[in-house]
């Protein structure tokens, strides 16, 4: 989905304009990023969780390079409310 589709999406459920749901969106991913760099760790209820992680020597499996340099990413991990709604359990 590219951005600009969800910014109709969300402005057709919500009755504001494009521009403003825009401002929005990136204003809440701007703060996701602070917190992420800041604790480590973001939560929002009834969606899940977004914890970084540091890997500090990884192999490049296509040309057997190895990287010393300490990487940070981002894992993902849903929350009970998300995981009964995909799975269409009911409460």
């Amino acid at each position: 989905m590219k951005r600009t589709e969800l910014f109709e999406i969300i402005s057709e459920k919500t009755g504001v304009t494009p521009k403003e749901v825009e401002s929005v969106i990136n204003a809440f991913t701007e703060f996701v990023a602070s917190e992420l760099k800041s604790q480590g760790k973001f939560t929002l209820r009834n969606f899940g969780t977004l914890t970084t992680h540091i890997r500090y020597k990884y192999v490049i499996p296509k040309t057997d390079i190895i990287i010393d340099k300490p990487v940070r990413y981002v894992s993902f991990s849903q929350s009970e409310y998300m995981r009964r709604q995909l799975n269409g359990c009911k409460k």
